[in-house]
């Protein structure tokens, strides 16, 4: 009985990590695809300077996993950010308000803000998957030493 416990809690220990680790996964690749997604704004709007609504039918047809397109809305994932989400959100309201060039200015703006902040996420990441990992691991090896 007492070891199947010191299974279970050391389980636990490493789908704790992993859980961490899927979730810092999620929040970069959430925001590479929001990089990705104004890319594709600016490149739109150069090119071929589409309305709001051909821009969004577009758009999902690109086939973004952790962008919705809701009513004419774009939602992110629910694991993005609150403030990475909160300037997505203004930069969608954004689309269309302007001329073509305001609109690619925006986009640029945006590009490089979002560009900033995935690098910094990746380096976060890094650390963080290296830290979860280790950490789990151990807590696990450590349940498994103490109770066996």
């Amino acid at each position: 009985m007492k070891n199947v416990m010191a299974c279970v809690i050391a389980t636990a220990f490493l789908m704790s990590g992993a859980f961490d680790m899927f979730r810092q996964r999620r929040r970069t690749a959430i925001l590479d695809e929001i990089v990705q997604f104004v890319r594709f704004v600016e490149s739109e709007l150069h090119f071929r300077s589409p309305d709001f609504y051909s821009l969004l039918d577009t758009a999902k047809k690109q086939g973004y996993r952790y962008l919705f397109f809701q009513n004419d809305k774009i939602i992110t994932d629910k694991f993005c950010p609150s403030e990475i989400k909160t300037d997505f959100y203004r930069f969608t309201e954004r689309i269309g308000t302007t001329d073509t060039y305001g609109q690619i200015a925006l986009c640029q703006e945006y590009i490089e803000r979002f560009t900033h902040i995935l690098q910094e996420y990746k380096v976060k990441e890094k650390n963080n998957l290296q830290v979860n990992g280790a950490l789990s691991v151990l807590g696990a090896v450590c349940v498994l030493v103490l109770f066996i």
